[in-house]
């Protein structure tokens, strides 16, 4: 469970840095997320998960699952941005108050 939980702040984090790309930025406009936002959440979302990991499996196999997911979570990111990007536009969007 903590590894799943661990795979999914990672994916969020992912997610956050892509929104932080000025790329994505000129793509939602007004509604985008501020980037130094974005960074310090993600960071955030990486510790958390690292947490995880080596609270789970230990110091030395919980780095080694957290770089694991890392990468494989990074690579998640860049499938749905690339085949569906629309999908994760949606996620970066917020209502205008």
């Amino acid at each position: 469970m903590n590894t799943l939980l661990a795979a999914l702040c990672l994916f969020a984090g992912w997610t956050l840095l892509y929104f932080a790309s000025a790329g994505t930025r000129s793509k939602l406009g007004d509604t985008a997320p501020r980037p130094a936002t974005c960074k310090m959440a993600a960071l955030l979302l990486a510790l958390a998960a690292f947490a995880l990991c080596t609270v789970s499996q230990g110091p030395g196999m919980g780095s080694l699952l957290w770089l694991a997911l890392l990468s494989a979570c990074a690579f998640a990111v860049v499938g749905v941005a690339t085949w569906a990007p629309q999908a994760l536009l949606r996620l970066g969007r917020r209502q205008r108050q």
